[in-house]
């Protein structure tokens, strides 16, 4: 029940938002900030805090750890079911 709980609360937070815009893009393909930020219009800085706060979720992975530079980031499954909802 707490994580159907958590689910919700997750959906609401990323529904009808430039976070939610985020997701939808990465349920398309694994993409970097910058690329992030040119699809949902907004800073470089910003699609950061918006993958930081996700991968703090738990919705969102980097799948190119090992770079230092232009590291790509995808869905976890959590994030699937999440950008099915939106």
């Amino acid at each position: 029940m707490e994580n159907d709980s958590k689910f919700w609360r997750l959906v609401a937070k990323y529904r009808r938002s430039k976070r939610g815009e985020m997701l939808l893009s990465l349920n398309e393909t694994a993409r970097n900030s910058s690329d992030i930020a040119d699809r949902i219009d907004v800073s470089t800085n910003t699609s950061g805090n918006y993958l930081r706060e996700a991968k703090q979720d738990g919705i969102v992975e980097c799948v190119t750890p090992e770079s230092d530079r232009y590291r790509m980031y995808s869905l976890t499954d959590l994030g699937q079911d999440i950008a099915r909802e939106l």
